[in-house]
């Protein structure tokens, strides 16, 4: 939907978006520092400050190879990834505004946006790793 992710149910007839993730090697390691882009990696999902002092979830052109081969921090585009091996599910942190986490609505067809965790929305997102189609 434009520049906007929106999140589906699993059963939904929207066909599904794969995600690109790749490495952020410029920051700490150990906090798991990812990317986010679309698939078609011209598309990056960044973390920028909103008028009401919220941070907001973009989808930028921006590609995503090219912050994975800049030796920058490039924090507005970086999520930390934390996983529960056990259950498949992950949740991703903006390192440009700690305690914002990537989330959706518990309604279908929502944009995903930035919140806090604890709140109403969800956090934790079911991850299946796939190969792209090429």
């Amino acid at each position: 939907m434009n520049n906007i992710l929106v999140a589906t149910s699993r059963d939904s007839m929207t066909p599904e978006e794969l995600l690109a993730v790749l490495p952020n090697h410029s920051l700490d390691p150990t906090l798991q520092p990812i990317f986010l882009g679309l698939n078609d990696k011209t598309r990056t999902l960044s973390c920028m400050e909103s008028g009401d002092g919220e941070p907001l979830l973009n989808l930028v052109e921006r590609n995503i190879l090219d912050l994975y081969s800049s030796h920058e921090e490039s924090k507005s585009f970086t999520f930390y990834s934390r996983s529960n091996n056990q259950q498949q599910t992950c949740c991703f942190e903006s390192a440009a505004f700690p305690g914002w986490f990537m989330s959706t609505s518990t309604e279908i067809n929502k944009p995903v946006r930035l919140s806090r965790e604890g709140g109403p929305d969800i956090t934790n997102f079911f991850c299946e790793r796939k190969d792209p189609l090429e």
